[in-house]
């Protein structure tokens, strides 16, 4: 790398777990080049994700708002303040989550309007696409406005580049989690003494999804799979276990329900030594308990209809769960492979994802092969490689 001294900034809508792996990674590698990190964000709450907000060790971040900007008012005075900070920091290269919506927008004009040089970081890709022709001319026209762009995988290459960003100047990776994090807790509760799961509420044997209860997820279309698996095999041991909130919770409830599965609550008292057929709720989980959950899983199912990367297959990985992803899922091209790392489905055919439920009841053996390789899959996902693209894209943007 040819750079140093560069003052430089990364803004995220708000601060979660996901992302400071990332930036300290990122920060440690620019101390080798002598350049300075400041890291922003619009506001301390997500108006998506019920995390808790968590911050790098060793950098400061600085916060726009008291909440996410909902108005045109509040997205011009976060835009004032984004102006008043670049120019405090003196920033010459900054990292922008998107172009849309709004907030997003003036951010990119406010640093061109500063001279910065913007690096996109993009996990769209044509599956999540929705704009007609005159959107997407205009979105082409923003997306060339950037200097470079770090993308999340090969799709989302093919993706950024056809609206105008030359290919030398797109670099992965950035949707990435801390995989060490990940797979030495799940050491942790594999190495547990107790006879059974250290939750009380978790089944014996169960297949896991964990996420947001909203239609895009297509929750309704895995319990109807499960339902169609258990219709086939009655006397299965392996029950599904739904983790997460959302305006969904109640119609899944409803449903399993009409298609005959017994439902519960996990944090519920039950005897789960016994294994059976059901479906059990457990409530949305923070990433100190979520690998308990990938841990002892025989895979974890995401059957979304649209997903831009699904970072929680990086998650499930890391802790050696094997999965079981919708082919409209950002993530499947670079991160699973069929019958090896995972396997994939078409998310409108029930029975083609039963089938695959059936590969892990026949084959008890199943869950621990596939999911050792990928675990030695995703390690080629770390925040470091994430740390390597953003240098690189850095290096870019200092040659124009």
């Amino acid at each position: 790398m040819s750079y140093k001294h560069l003052k430089i900034s990364i803004l995220y809508a708000d601060f979660g777990p996901y992302h400071v792996a990332r930036i300290e990674a990122l920060n440690n590698a620019l101390v080798n080049q002598k350049c300075i990190l400041h890291a922003y964000q619009f506001a301390k709450v997500s108006d998506i994700y019920a995390w808790e907000p968590a911050y790098p060790a060793q950098l400061p971040v600085t916060t726009f708002c008291k909440n996410q900007p909902a108005t045109i008012l509040k997205s011009l005075k976060l835009a004032y303040y984004f102006y008043k900070v670049l120019k405090k920091h003196e920033i010459e290269v900054i990292f922008l989550p998107s172009y849309s919506p709004l907030p997003y927008l003036l951010c990119l004009l406010v640093s061109k309007l500063c001279n910065c040089k913007t690096i996109l970081m993009c996990d769209s890709w044509d599956h999540t696409e929705k704009q007609g022709k005159i959107r997407r001319k205009i979105k082409g026209i923003i997306i060339k406005m950037f200097d470079a762009a770090l993308v999340a995988g090969a799709p989302h290459i093919r993706y950024i580049t056809k609206y105008g960003i030359s290919p030398q100047k797109v670099f992965l990776a950035s949707n990435v989690v801390d995989v060490k994090y990940f797979h030495s807790e799940a050491i942790k509760w594999k190495n547990l003494t107790q006879p059974s799961h250290p939750h009380p509420g978790l089944p014996k044997k169960y297949f896991l999804n964990l996420g947001r209860f909203v239609k895009k997820k297509n929750l309704g279309f895995l319990i109807e799979s499960y339902a169609l698996y258990v219709s086939e095999h009655p006397s299965t041991e392996i029950a599904l276990v739904l983790v997460g909130e959302g305006p969904e919770k109640d119609k899944l409830r409803t449903l399993a329900t009409n298609l005959g599965i017994s439902i519960r609550e996990g944090l519920e008292s039950s005897n789960p030594s016994i294994p059976k057929a059901e479906i059990v709720f457990f409530p949305f989980q923070q990433i100190d308990t979520t690998p308990l959950f990938f841990t002892y899983c025989e895979a974890f199912i995401l059957p979304s209809l649209q997903e831009e990367w699904g970072l929680v297959i990086n998650e499930a990985m890391s802790c050696e769960a094997p999965v079981v992803v919708s082919s409209h899922v950002g993530c499947v091209e670079d991160l699973v492979i069929d019958s090896k790392t995972g396997f994939i489905f078409d998310p409108q055919k029930k029975k083609e994802l039963a089938n695959i439920m059936q590969k892990f009841a026949v084959d008890t053996t199943l869950s621990a092969k596939i999911g050792k390789e990928a675990f030695s899959h995703i390690q080629q996902w770390t925040p470091e490689r994430f740390a390597q693209g953003a240098l690189e894209a850095i290096q870019a943007t200092s040659q124009l």
